[in-house]
């Protein structure tokens, strides 16, 4: 093998690896991640306790950042569920999500038969935009699913030993409290790109 053919190979090699490494969730590519864990939460209507669970994550960017979507991990669908689920990034409000979308361009809503078990789903927003660097935000995913029999909805993936230090998973009763409870313990697996 010459020299020139043996340079050519190694390079294809490493464009490819390159190539791989940008797609992988967690790589230098994303803003902010956390994609370990097998934990799952449950987001839908439960009749038991007559509560409506949503889900945030609390996140922070190194460096001002231009956003395109974000990234989630759906362990489970049960039943089949038909409704949206949104997922929008919001303004801090002491330690909790606001009300406020950190930028009109900053919510999508994706239909359940298009979300993917056992997958990381995308949601692209409509536009890019900007994020302060070092500023808390939220990645808030809320439904419309209205299933009373609580046998469809679908499962997030997290991360149980609270390793992502730019803030931490909470869950939404939005039926009884009307409150964010955070836990510092967990994160949602996602990727901010």
């Amino acid at each position: 093998m010459n020299i020139n053919k043996a340079a050519c190979i190694f390079m294809s090699l490493i464009l490819l690896f390159l190539a791989v490494s940008c797609d992988t969730p967690g790589s230098p590519g994303s803003l902010a991640s956390s994609t370990t864990g097998s934990s799952q939460v449950w987001m839908g209507f439960d009749p038991g306790s007559m509560t409506g669970t949503l889900v945030c994550q609390g996140f922070t960017l190194d460096n001002t950042a231009t956003v395109t979507g974000i990234r989630l991990f759906i362990t489970t669908k049960t039943g089949t569920p038909t409704g949206d689920y949104i997922v929008s990034i919001k303004t801090d409000n002491a330690g909790k999500p606001s009300a406020t979308n950190a930028d009109a361009n900053a919510t999508l809503s994706k239909n359940a038969a298009s979300i993917t078990q056992n997958a990381w789903n995308t949601w692209t927003f409509p536009a890019s935009f900007s994020l302060s660097g070092s500023t808390q935000y939220w990645v808030v995913v809320t439904t419309n699913e209205n299933d009373m029999t609580g046998a469809n909805g679908i499962y997030f993936g997290y991360d149980n030993a609270g390793s992502y230090a730019g803030g931490a998973m909470g869950t939404y009763d939005s039926m009884v409290t009307f409150t964010w409870t955070i836990n510092t313990a967990n994160d949602l697996k996602f990727i901010v790109q």
